[in-house]
């Protein structure tokens, strides 16, 4: 993925993240109603522009492409109470900036289940 596209895609994720957890706190839903609106439109606007594009989507490769969203989603949530929007708007797009710009410098992703290695461990019934 070229820089051009990486820099647009964090910013995509920031964007819909923010936006699903700010409807869903005009709506007054709570917590978890607030982080799993923001991480939903954040992963869904992801993965219908992969399928558009005719590419794997993206989440299914990176899991920490999800897991910045839930931070941004939890961060706008929290510092609302404390600071206010426009506060809270800026510090949640950095937080989702930087864990994004760091998952791809450092190549960070969640663990993984490799099933193919199971296989021959398995006991047929």
């Amino acid at each position: 993925m070229s820089i051009v596209m990486s820099i647009l895609d964090i910013l995509g994720t920031v964007a819909f993240s923010l936006s699903g957890a700010i409807e869903a706190m005009k709506k007054r839903m709570d917590m978890l109603g607030v982080l799993v609106l923001g991480l939903i439109t954040a992963v869904g606007g992801g993965i219908l522009r992969d399928i558009f594009a005719g590419n794997m989507p993206f989440i299914f490769r990176k899991h920490v492409y999800a897991t910045a969203s839930i931070a941004g989603a939890l961060c706008y949530l929290l510092l609302c109470k404390i600071a206010g929007t426009e506060i809270s708007t800026v510090v949640s797009v950095l937080l989702v900036v930087v864990i994004r710009i760091l998952a791809t410098k450092y190549e960070w992703n969640l663990p993984r289940v490799d099933l193919e290695d199971n296989k021959d461990n398995q006991e047929v019934i």
